[in-house]
């Protein structure tokens, strides 16, 4: 339980960043990032303290599942807030992004 609850945690705060103002400074992206970082460095700590098996474990599940969703995150808030920093004479540029990703 004590390795459960930060990597759910550092996961919600992440899809709580799709909710922030996308601010043309990039700290969406940096947040995710972290939020990335961090996952990692909880399993790593977490590896650490727990013995080795060939078998699946909960936590690896949920390691893969926080690690995967924080990828796209980051894939999502660059994304983001590359549109946003398209300038107004730049529209057929938002435009052609905005196409490819309907």
């Amino acid at each position: 339980a004590g390795t459960f609850v930060p990597l759910i945690l550092v996961t919600c705060i992440g899809f709580f960043t799709l909710f922030m103002p996308a601010p043309p400074s990039g700290s969406r992206p940096a947040l995710s990032v972290t939020v990335m970082l961090t996952t990692a460095t909880v399993y790593f700590v977490a590896s650490r303290g727990t013995p080795q098996s060939n078998q699946s474990t909960s936590i690896g599940r949920i390691y893969i599942y926080s690690l995967c969703s924080s990828f796209i995150l980051v894939a999502i808030a660059l994304l983001n807030t590359s549109l946003n920093l398209v300038q107004p004479e730049d529209k057929s540029i938002r435009q052609n992004l905005s196409d490819f990703f309907d």
